[in-house]
């Protein structure tokens, strides 16, 4: 008799959808109820939308050339011939899909900036172009996210902590990338999860925390649930990353409030920096530390 899926991560799955779901309906709204700053950082958020986009462009090529398709299931039999017409439908799809997401990146960029901007105006100097670089505070943010990547791998490897079941047959489809043979290889992949860091600053520390503090009037218990709530949010998301949810939940939790802690106190530029060297540094501790 055939066993029937376990319930409870099947509504995980769906809880987390819906969060995503959720997340790009947040932004839609706010992209409507902020167009009439619009044309004052489209121009600069179509840019930063195609440099993260070209960032992360390697690392999906590369991704691709370590897919095995006899890994995916429903693909085991698949006639060998077909491998190559696959593999050029699905790199056709990963490029439409890569420019797509530039717009999509427009909107977190234009929210983030204009909510900031009535929050804190100095919040995007370098992003938003109203002020000179801030590499003091973008310095003090990447050597933040070392300490934080350190910290964490080293209670990891203490806890015992791997990825989870889900994350290992992904693993699975593309060999040689969880852990990967050569430094190229592992540079490729430390930019694709820094840029994705980055990304999730725009969305979580940029626009989302941007709208809910312009909305709490700054009092100071609204400030201190915008935080909790935009820090819990981004935490679940990683539900599915380790082979103990709620711990890894409860690490990305408390980055969460640090993170929030750091725009409020210097700039989103930092929080960048801290978020991108964070999973930089985790890429590249696979990497010098593998079989350790």
């Amino acid at each position: 008799m055939a066993r029937s899926p376990d319930l409870l991560p099947m509504l995980i799955s769906l809880l987390l959808l819906g969060i995503e779901v959720g997340i790009l309906a947040f932004f839609i709204i706010f992209m409507v109820q902020n167009i009439g700053t619009f044309r004052r950082f489209w121009k600069r958020g179509l840019v930063i939308g195609a440099v993260l986009a070209l960032l992360g462009l390697p690392a999906t090529i590369f991704m691709g050339s370590c897919l095995d398709l006899s890994k995916i299931p429903g693909l085991e039999r698949l006639p060998p011939e077909m491998h190559t017409v696959l593999l050029i439908v699905m790199a056709v799809a990963a490029l439409a899909v890569t420019v797509l997401m530039v717009p999509l990146r427009l909107v977190y960029f234009h929210v983030a900036a204009a909510e900031w901007e009535r929050v804190k105006p100095q919040a995007m100097p370098l992003l938003g172009g109203t002020g000179p670089a801030p590499w003091k505070a973008i310095g003090l943010g990447a050597l933040l996210g070392l300490g934080i990547s350190a910290i964490s791998l080293i209670l990891f490897a203490a806890l015992h902590v791997q990825e989870s079941a889900d994350i290992k047959r992904f693993s699975a489809m593309f060999p040689g990338l969880a852990d990967p043979k050569s430094l190229g290889s592992a540079l490729l992949l430390g930019l694709m999860v820094a840029q994705m860091g980055a990304i999730e600053e725009l969305i979580f520390r940029g626009g989302m925390l941007g709208v809910l503090l312009r909305l709490s009037g700054q009092r100071r218990w609204a400030v201190a649930g915008s935080v909790v709530a935009v820090s819990l949010l981004w935490a679940l998301l990683h539900w599915q990353n380790t082979d103990a949810p709620l711990f890894k939940v409860g690490q990305i939790f408390v980055i969460g409030l640090i993170l929030a802690q750091l725009i409020r106190k210097t700039c989103l530029e930092a929080t960048i920096a801290a978020h991108a060297s964070l999973n930089f540094s985790a890429v590249m501790a696979a990497y010098f530390f593998r079989g350790v």
